[in-house]
């Protein structure tokens, strides 16, 4: 289910009782800002799988003042938050990144040699 999927009306009083198992930490589910803050959240875990939880609240909060921003038509904050967000995404996808390189790292020259297909003489 992504961001764009999940409508924003017509869920009154189904939405919140299906959906109690996946709220953010500290997030009061019962306004629908706190709902849509969690689907934020969620969205953002989902897509930077194993990242540092605080890196990944940061991202939601800056998403979540973003859609506030283009409802209320603040368009000066509107690019300011989306360049804020691009530049901490780059960031944390080259730190999941290394991570998921070092996790996956030969430790043996056996190692190298088997996952470059190589036999030995």
């Amino acid at each position: 289910m992504t961001l764009a999927s999940i409508p924003p009306f017509g869920y009154r009083g189904r939405r919140s009782s299906f959906r109690m198992d996946r709220l953010a930490p500290d997030v009061d589910a019962r306004s629908p800002d706190g709902r849509r803050f969690s689907d934020i959240h969620f969205a953002v875990a989902a897509e930077f799988e194993g990242a540092d939880p605080l890196k990944i609240r940061d991202i939601a909060l800056l998403r979540f003042a973003a859609e506030k921003a283009v409802a209320a038509g603040q368009f000066d904050d509107i690019v300011r938050l989306h360049n804020t967000i691009e530049r901490k995404e780059k960031q944390l996808q080259a730190v999941v990144k290394r991570e998921h390189q070092v996790a996956t790292k030969p430790t043996s020259l056996t190692a190298i040699v088997e996952r470059h297909g190589r036999a030995s003489p």
